[in-house]
């Protein structure tokens, strides 16, 4: 009986190691949010109340800041999933962050081009702050693992994978 024996897949060059880094900063980034979003409801809720005119205006706006970040917590969770499975050299990961990147660089930029939260005025400034921050991490390391160096290595290790297969 022979054994084929296949070459083992390259080392994750430092491009791709850096993307999964600057994933990992989006991911922390996203939760600061969260974590602030959670602090702000009540203010939030307070004066959008007071603006409308109505307690029903009030439990809206809570609610709706309070979806926006149980998503910042989801995407966080997601970001850093992903970055620790691109280190790990997955391929679907690699695809799924682009992805994931291309959503916040969108969503970031909106937040921006809007303003939101400026009634509670500590958080509208730690959302700029944090949009940016996650703007410059996004297409960072969406640059990064779309450089040459990092589609070889994912193509090396998907060829591996095909190879190994009977």
């Amino acid at each position: 009986m022979t054994t084929m024996r296949t070459a083992p897949a390259p080392a994750l060059p430092p491009s791709a190691f850096a993307g999964s880094y600057l994933l990992a900063g989006v991911a922390a980034l996203a939760l600061v949010s969260a974590v602030g979003g959670f602090f702000a409801v009540p203010e939030f809720s307070y004066l959008k109340g007071r603006q409308a005119q109505d307690n029903g205006a009030a439990a809206l706006a809570g609610v709706g800041l309070l979806g926006f970040a149980v998503l910042a917590v989801g995407f966080g969770v997601l970001c850093l999933l992903l970055a620790f499975l691109i280190a790990r050299s997955s391929t679907g990961a690699r695809v799924l962050a682009g992805i994931a990147c291309g959503v916040s660089i969108c969503f970031n930029i909106g937040l921006l081009a809007v303003g939101a939260f400026q009634s509670v005025p500590w958080y509208g400034e730690l959302s700029r702050i944090l949009a940016v921050g996650m703007l410059l991490l996004s297409a960072g390391s969406l640059v990064l693992l779309a450089l040459p160096s990092s589609r070889g290595h994912f193509r090396a290790v998907r060829d591996a994978q095909l190879l190994r297969q009977p």
